[in-house]
């Protein structure tokens, strides 16, 4: 019984998996390399992408609702606490009790 995907030669390994996964036969080991890459950075933008849109939406979704007062207070006292933080390790004691 003959399968229909081609079986090609990786480093004298014939695999199925890599006729699936890279129809076009790679000359080289180095473009497999620069493709990985390729598809990494590609996944990495749409990854950043995506969290600005999700960003977006939730500033919009707490406007919607009416609680955007409320979240900006509460991002002044993380940034105060965040800030307090830093200048105390600066000094080296840490003696905030919350």
């Amino acid at each position: 019984m003959q399968t229909s995907c081609r079986k090609i030669n990786i480093r004298g390994t014939r695999s199925i998996i890599a006729s699936v996964l890279f129809p076009v036969v790679l000359k080289t080991s180095l473009s497999l390399v620069f493709m990985f890459f390729a598809v990494g950075a590609f996944l990495c933008a749409l990854g950043f992408l995506s969290a600005i849109i999700v960003g977006l939406l939730d500033k919009y979704g707490v406007k919607q609702l009416g609680q955007d007062v409320s979240l900006r207070q509460d991002s002044k006292k993380l940034v105060n606490f965040i800030y307090y933080l830093l200048s105390n390790s600066t000094q080296g004691t840490n003696s905030m009790y919350i």
